[in-house]
């Protein structure tokens, strides 16, 4: 088995560990940064036995990239190109013959996601950069980052619940009418698709209603349900308008 890091490409700093699901933002992809690709001791092969990584990734665009390194640390450079949405990783171990050492492989879910701004024709925002607004009820709405951690003991490592994208994310709070905003600025008048990835901890029969407004006039849709997804261990899910 692996553990996944994203590093510095220059100084080999650790900049954030991968987990199953979680999300990549495209700031993290490229000739800055490197994934890097730690052997563990496993059921099926010890790590004294590796001398090579095959790093294969599959996007949502349907396209295939692969890598491979026999310089450790094994780090490899994911191609920025890498499509947008869901991604397949599949990690193996290569031994001293050059042979992949059999029930190495290991696969693994991402979500690659966009970072702040425009790109192409999707704006995205990451839950950090929203202004919490919880009106007349308990301030318990704000973000979570590496200054702002969970008090959960099951949180992460670094203190946040895993499957988030950027530096952390905006913490709703459990209060009726609790909110945040945001603002966004068009070239044009038009039709525009929202999307929100969520994480909504409870059992799979639980859900929270929400409600979306826009504009000056503040006009807003019917409160619709928000479904679990079993988080904080759980995969984001996506809430579209």
């Amino acid at each position: 088995m692996f553990s996944l890091a994203i590093v510095d490409a220059q100084t080999g700093t650790l900049v954030r560990t991968l987990t199953p699901g979680d999300a990549l933002t495209r700031d993290l992809i490229g000739d800055g940064y490197r994934l890097q690709v730690t052997p563990l001791d496993g059921a099926d092969f010890s790590a004294s036995q590796v001398r090579g990584v095959v790093v294969t990734l599959d996007d949502a665009g349907g396209s295939q990239q692969q890598h491979s390194t026999f310089i450790t640390p094994f780090r490899v450079a994911l191609d920025e190109n890498t499509g947008r949405g869901g991604a397949l990783l599949k990690i193996e171990a290569v031994n001293g013959a050059g042979t992949t050492i059999l029930g190495s492989a290991q696969t693994q879910a991402l979500e690659i996601v966009n970072h702040e701004g425009w790109s192409s024709d999707v704006y995205t925002l990451q839950g950090t950069s929203l202004i919490a607004d919880d009106g007349s009820s308990l301030a318990d709405t704000g973000v979570r980052d590496a200054d702002h951690r969970e008090s959960s003991p099951t949180a992460g490592s670094d203190g946040l619940w895993n499957g988030h994208s950027g530096s952390g994310y905006l913490d709703m709070g459990s209060q009726v009418g609790d909110a945040a905003y945001f603002d966004v600025t068009v070239e044009s008048a038009g039709t525009y698709q929202l999307d929100v990835r969520y994480a909504a901890s409870g059992s799979a029969t639980t859900s929270r209603p929400m409600a979306v407004r826009w504009t000056a006039r503040l006009r807003a849709c019917s409160a619709s349900p928000v479904p679990a997804t079993a988080a904080p261990a759980g995969r984001p899910g996506i809430m579209r308008r």
